[in-house]
């Protein structure tokens, strides 16, 4: 298991990726989070320990279900699954990332502010949605107003390349976003 202070590092999440092939694990999970709260992933770990470890299902295979049943995780970090991937005698990692979505607060798995950082206004942000794409305004009606420009702060969210929403621990307008990660090496 890793943590944020890994993940989001890029020269040290590659060599997580290296240290993972050279010394042949077979799967590894990392937090996104900056400040992670290992609290919060007993049900993952639970979950994990069932599937993975006494029902012998491939956790790769098994990871969606386990996620499944820790979705209140994922209003906390992002997961990174990455599992040896053996094409044609060749070693290679396979990385996932899942996010955890909410129509509202997290789009695409993204943090929405709960304060715009134009205006400091805390109140709820009109949200349009068209073809894979959320934007999000500021309701404030004076957002903007009194600042070089007048337009009220807007945030812009697209879809992943290659996101797909998970079906287990999938509620009313959130779910986990299941997103493949490609690294050059």
């Amino acid at each position: 298991m890793g943590c944020g202070a890994i993940v989001n590092k890029p020269e040290a999440f590659r060599d997580l990726r290296s240290s993972i092939l050279n010394h042949t694990i077979s799967s590894a999970v990392a937090f996104a989070a900056h400040h992670f709260q290992p609290s919060f992933t007993c049900h993952l770990v639970t979950a994990c320990a069932e599937l993975a470890v006494i029902q012998c299902f491939p956790l790769r295979e098994a990871f969606p279900e386990i996620l499944g049943q820790s979705y209140r995780l994922g209003m906390h970090t992002d997961i990174i699954l990455m599992t040896r991937d053996e094409d044609n005698g060749a070693q290679a990692l396979q990385c996932t990332r899942y996010s955890w979505a909410h129509a509202t607060a997290r789009p695409w798995g993204f943090t929405l502010p709960l304060q715009c950082p134009q205006c400091g206004c805390i109140s709820e942000w009109k949200n349009t949605y068209d073809s894979g794409t959320y934007i999000f305004e500021c309701s404030y009606r004076g957002c903007g107003r009194g600042h070089s420009r007048a337009n009220p702060q807007k945030f812009t969210f697209k879809r992943p390349q290659g996101a797909k929403r998970l079906n287990p621990g999938r509620r009313h307008n959130a779910g986990w976003l299941e997103i493949p990660l490609n690294f050059s090496n």
